[in-house]
């Protein structure tokens, strides 16, 4: 066996040394033996300081991995103490709102009610109540009217006081014509009027349970003005607080 081949193991050499009989063999095989050895140390101190190389990166990087992990936390925190102040804010706002909603409600009631009581103050009829026995009696004046009653003589003996002397039956027939369709035309309205203000007063002291009174301030006349007024001041207030 030669000594050509240096990938040889130490067993091997040292079988060969103690099968060789000649002394320079002998050192060739001992030198080879002390070659092998100092690379293997040289290798080693390789092997240590590339280790502790990489261990010192992993040191720094995992140092670094702390610190960031801190800085997280600190943002975490600063976070939750912000989402518990915007939370209070949120809360705070909630309530405000809330209030200035009661407020405001409120408010629109008492402007609505107030402006319902002055309409009803400027065009209140007489002789008209209002439920939970509060009476109003009003200043405000009907135009005056003539009092006709039902009975058409009457009318005829009124009329006559009023007629001038016509000129002739021609005249007459005109003027008497004119006279019973205005008297007519009273009559109707004043009927009318009787009928709606008795309804309304009605509707008023039984309450409007199914909202009955739907009637706009430009389609009401001065005479049953006061009392929608009344009424529907009446309806907001209870549709407000309840009662």
């Amino acid at each position: 066996m030669g000594l050509e081949d240096d990938n040889r193991t130490t067993a091997e050499l040292i079988l060969q040394l103690r099968s060789s009989f000649f002394s320079s063999e002998f050192e060739k095989v001992a030198k080879t033996l002390m070659e092998r050895e100092e690379q293997m140390k040289e290798m080693y101190w390789k092997l240590k300081t590339k280790a502790r190389e990489e261990k010192d990166v992993i040191f720094k990087e995992n140092v670094k991995l702390k610190d960031e992990l801190k800085l997280k936390e600190e943002e975490i925190e600063v976070l939750r103490k912000q989402i518990a102040e915007y939370q209070d804010k949120v809360r705070v706002c909630e309530n405000c709102f809330d209030d200035d909603k009661c407020l405001s409600s409120e408010k629109k009631v008492k402007e609505s009610m107030g402006s319902s009581i002055n309409l009803t103050e400027r065009c209140t009829p007489p002789r008209f109540a209002e439920k939970k026995d509060i009476k109003h009696k009003s200043d405000a004046k009907l135009p005056e009217i003539i009092d006709l009653d039902d009975d058409d003589d009457d009318d005829d003996n009124q009329g006559k006081q009023l007629d001038p002397e016509p000129d002739s039956d021609s005249d007459t027939e005109n003027v008497n014509r004119s006279y019973m369709s205005s008297i007519a035309k009273v009559k109707k309205a004043k009927g009318g009027w009787k009928s709606e203000l008795s309804t309304l007063a009605r509707k008023l002291i039984d309450g409007d349970p199914q909202n009955e009174l739907k009637k706009k301030a430009s389609d009401l006349n001065r005479f049953d003005l006061g009392a929608v007024g009344i009424v529907r001041a009446e309806c907001v207030y209870m549709a407000c607080f309840g009662v």
